[in-house]
């Protein structure tokens, strides 16, 4: 069922990484209405609120724990990206409005990892485009640029540096 549903909509410009997400979730078991549903959807719940489990914080829709699009738990280590991913839900009106949600996006991808990278994966691809960083590299001239930079950047640069 899923090759001829890839096929279908692979006539359709949605862009290379859309299929490719689309076709990763499909093989590894993800339910594609539940992923790629973009029909509008109204608010289910009351409110959302948040609960530490096992050292991660969870995010809850009343009584009922998140999950992203393939299903997983929706967990995060850290207090604060919980409560700002609960109030994102909280701030939603009648319509659940996901593309203004991007706290919860960026960690549905984080936790389904749809390419399936690794870690070291990732750090290869963030290496590579370090050496296109235009914050590591000043320009001397105009004069007023280099110190603008150095002014502006110099202390982050030093922060990383002393990590």
């Amino acid at each position: 069922m899923a090759a001829p549903l890839a096929r279908k909509l692979s006539k359709f410009d949605f862009g290379c990484t859309t299929i490719r997400l689309f076709r990763n979730c499909l093989k590894n078991g993800c339910k594609h209405d539940r992923s790629f549903n973009t029909r509008e959807l109204k608010k289910f719940y009351k409110n959302a609120t948040i609960t530490q489990s096992d050292g991660w914080f969870e995010v809850n829709l009343d009584q009922r724990k998140l999950r992203t699009p393939c299903g997983n738990l929706f967990r995060v280590p850290n207090e604060a990206l919980a409560l700002a991913v609960a109030t994102e839900w909280n701030s939603q009106k009648k319509i659940i409005n996901r593309h203004n949600m991007h706290l919860t996006s960026l960690c549905n991808t984080a936790l389904d990892n749809p390419m399936h990278k690794t870690r070291d994966t990732l750090i290869s691809s963030i290496l590579h485009f370090l050496e296109t960083d235009t914050v590591s590299f000043f320009i001397k001239e105009p004069p007023e640029l280099y110190r603008l930079q150095k002014e502006h950047w110099g202390p982050m640069i030093q922060m990383v540096e002393e990590r």
